[in-house]
């Protein structure tokens, strides 16, 4: 650790953690707690110590302790340690949502992803993918008027045109999934303006899915991985597909075929699986990651549940749920995956020091032949609401218990009974690792990749003290964190399918590390958009709190000369009490320093001296969101959400990107465990309680992988999803050239016709037979974030790699 890193520490220790600041009995010891303040307090269904008004009184003392822990930041926190009832949080959850989205369409509105720290955005998959993937999420808050920007968004500049190949995988979980899944959500709606939309939804996804469907066009049927959307084209400089790539369409395309009459959509998936069965055979039910679609063969040997495979299992459990149980076939390879793994993946980590009845956590390892690797991707946290969701279904995949002869044949039983336990009790196991993930580090979020710690005997000395706590460790490269959604989605499955409060409350520790360390103040855009672009976050920090102390200096009466000289004065003397000058370059962050908070203080003066700022406004309460509310407007108030460089460090420094999956799974899976009841009580605090009644039970619903609800379809032979009319011309997009799409439609006469379907509405549906929208607009291919890829961050920004 560089001294930079280690006094900002000593500064955080020295201030105390928030967890402590009431006198109430701590039983948290995670780092998470001490440095972040964020803590687990015993049973106490509040979630931890409202420190609302010990933080209130703090604030206006000595604020050098403060400096380096964000005083922003600890002050959202110590708000939110206060809110209590599931009502609050999800009103909060909400507010959180609406945060992220004015940002995306303040400063990003048409591209696929917005950077937070420049108010500007970014192209991926050049389908405006975060307002396409946001939709469904925006209907089920209630956010009637964002639901319908979102929609302008789509109507001004979703096209299918662009140039470029665009992954199949990505764009049918977040793009093709959001169309859908919003489609269906507007059959619960009353808003005339919001079931207007529906046909624009409906042929957007018609006419995507004919063109995605081109990647089926292989010797093996696999699908290739990568096609271009305006011709029709696969690349084939692109030699294999991943396991997910290959299986995680078949929930959307079933559903495209339920709507749309045409069984090709689900039988292109239907013979992928085929084409598999000889793999699954080979490989004990655990497959590699990549595949050659055109010989149909597995590549390498190297096998995992996190990037590029993890979707495929998830997929099997839920293809045989959405087609009403019908379909035994996945069901039972699910069950030899998942047998498979507990036999030859699932380990205990180390069994920490006074603690010998302790059987250690569960982890997920990963595998080459017989070679083992504790390393788990945060991806792998999608798999206890796996098991939990199964558990539901009447699934399991357990052996049969051994036999007890004696204590320690009991102990030893015990700490193999992720073999003969029940799929709940897996996922509860798992759970509860993936959750330490958070605890367990000091921002309070877990890191991309952890390596866990089996049966070691070096512990304690091979670890950091603040990270990981003797079970894990994170290297550097592994260290970021891109706001993913996996645990909380597990979190979410076992409230629904067990009623116990404690996934509700580890939930709300969750979100409060996200608002703490990964919310961008307005203020930030503010500095940003005047030229003062603040270009650390130390410098970050300071040029805050010299605002907050020239506002309650004028407040004051103090003259302007004063406030620029104070604020300087306190800025400076802060950056040499923490040494810095004694460091390499420690001169230069102090000229920086003086530079850009002179900058920020002459700026607030000049907005004071011109009635932008108005005297009556100047008081100690004002935050940094009341600032950047007056001084740059509302559109300034508001950027999002940007992921972590590192969740060692405190405070963090952030990655530019606000990734579309944290409005479509993140944020949304925080809103429903705290707004929909469970659908199981297993739990004393609601066993003899009557059940309320769940808007999304998960018996009537699958969620895709990017968290798009799918309704159940119910068998092939006697779908219960009414077939609609659409343009077939839909299902031919490329003149001259065979379409995938072979198989006629069934006789719409034989069929319900939705009664929504043909619906007009605010928003015109596409004037051309191929589906694209409005004119034609060419953008550049940029690579994004993969949802089953693991990343790592290069210069504040994201490259993605594949992990083998």
């Amino acid at each position: 650790m560089n001294v930079v890193v280690q006094t900002l520490l000593l500064i955080l220790v020295a201030a105390g953690p928030w967890c402590c600041a009431t006198g109430t009995a701590v039983l948290d010891d995670g780092s998470r707690c001490r440095l972040s303040g964020i803590c687990d307090v015993g049973s106490d269904e509040k979630g931890g110590v409202c420190a609302h008004n010990e933080f209130s009184k703090a604030i206006h003392g000595s604020v050098e302790g403060l400096v380096f822990s964000d005083l922003l930041a600890r002050e959202r926190d110590a708000r939110l340690s206060c809110v209590s009832s599931p009502r609050e949080r999800a009103a909060k959850v909400r507010e959180a949502t609406q945060w992220a989205w004015r940002g995306y369409d303040s400063c990003a509105s048409g591209e696929d992803e917005l950077r937070p720290l420049v108010c500007g955005g970014k192209h991926w998959l050049n389908l405006t993918l975060t307002a396409v993937d946001s939709m469904d999420t925006l209907l089920i808050m209630g956010l009637e008027d964002e639901y319908m920007s979102a929609m302008h968004v789509l109507e001004r500049n979703f096209s299918l045109h662009s140039p470029g190949y665009c992954n199949v995988f990505e764009t049918t979980i977040r793009v093709l999934g959001g169309l859908l899944s919003t489609y269906f959500e507007i059959e619960k709606s009353t808003s005339a303006r919001v079931q207007g939309t529906q046909r624009m939804l409906l042929d957007s996804a018609i006419a995507l899915g004919a063109r995605l469907s081109q990647a089926f066009a292989s010797k093996s049927g696999l699908p290739h991985s990568d096609v271009n959307l305006r011709t029709g084209e696969i690349d084939f400089a692109v030699s294999h597909s991943s396991l997910s790539e290959m299986t995680t369409l078949a929930l959307e395309f079933s559903a495209l075929s339920r709507l749309t009459g045409h069984s090709f959509f689900e039988e292109s998936i239907r013979n992928v699986y085929d084409v598999l069965s000889n793999a699954v055979r080979a490989y004990d039910g655990l497959l590699p990651q990549y595949f050659n679609p055109e010989a149909g063969t597995a590549q390498g040997r190297y096998i995992m549940l996190g990037a590029r495979t993890d979707s495929y299992y998830e997929y099997l459990l839920k293809y045989w749920i959405i087609t009403g149980k019908s379909d035994d076939v996945l069901k039972n390879r699910y069950v030899h995956a998942m047998q498979s793994l507990r036999k030859r993946m699932l380990k205990r980590t180390n069994i920490l020091p006074g603690r010998q009845h302790d059987i250690g956590f569960l982890f997920v390892s990963e595998m080459e032949g017989e070679t083992m690797s504790p390393k788990m991707d945060h991806l792998v946290c999608f798999l206890p609401g796996v098991f939990a969701l199964g558990h539901l279904h009447g699934v399991s995949t357990s052996f049969p218990k051994p036999p007890i002869s004696g204590e320690e044949d009991e102990w030893e039983v015990e700490r193999h009974k992720h073999l003969w336990g029940d799929d709940l009790y897996i996922a509860e196991e798992l759970a509860s690792t993936c959750y330490e993930l958070y605890r367990l580090s000091p921002t309070g979020l877990a890191p991309e990749i952890a390596h866990f710690i089996p049966q070691d005997p070096a512990y304690p000395g091979n670890h950091h003290s603040d990270i990981g706590g003797g079970l894990f460790y994170v290297k550097d490269n592994d260290a970021h964190n891109i706001l993913r959604p996996e645990t909380v989605e597990s979190l979410f499955v076992l409230w629904k399918t067990t009623g116990d409060p404690m996934y509700r409350e580890r939930t709300w520790q969750i979100f409060r590390a996200f608002e703490r360390w990964t919310r961008v103040e307005g203020l930030e855009l503010c500095l940003a958009r005047q030229g003062h672009r603040v270009k650390d976050d130390i410098v970050q920090t300071l040029a805050r709190l010299a605002l907050r102390k020239a506002v309650d200096l004028r407040s004051k009466g103090r003259s302007w000369e004063a406030i620029a000289n104070e604020t300087q004065k306190l800025t400076t003397g802060l950056l040499q009490a923490t040494r810095l000058a004694d460091l390499k370059q420690g001169s230069q962050v102090i000229n920086t320093a003086s530079v850009e908070v002179k900058g920020a203080i002459n700026f607030l003066i000049q907005s004071f001296r011109s009635g932008i700022i108005k005297p009556g406004y100047g008081n100690p309460k004002w935050d940094g969101d009341t600032i950047s509310n007056t001084v740059c407007g509302e559109t300034g108030a508001s950027s999002g959400y940007a992921g972590l460089q590192s969740t060692k460090v405190v405070p963090p420094l952030r990655i530019d990107k606000m990734e579309s999956f944290w409005i479509s799974e993140t944020l949304k899976y925080l809103f429903l465990i705290f707004s929909e009841p469970p659908d199981r009580c297993l739990h004393t605090s609601c066993k003899n309680e009557p059940l309320l009644k769940a808007k999304y039970p998960l018996t009537d619903f699958v969620l895709n992988t990017e968290a798009h609800f799918i309704p159940v379809l119910g068998p092939r032979t006697n779908s219960t999803i009414q077939q609609v009319e659409y343009d077939k011309n839909l299902l031919y997009p490329y003149p001259g050239k065979s379409s995938k799409v072979e198989t006629p439609p069934a006789p719409l006469s034989s069929t319900k016709i939705s009664p929504n379907a043909s619906r007009g509405g605010d928003l015109h549906s596409p004037s051309d037979n191929d589906g694209s929208k409005l004119e034609t607009r060419l953008f550049d291919n940029e690579s994004g974030a993969h949802k089953d890829q693991t990343s790592d961050v290069q210069n504040g920004d994201i490259t993605v790699h594949e992990e083998l």
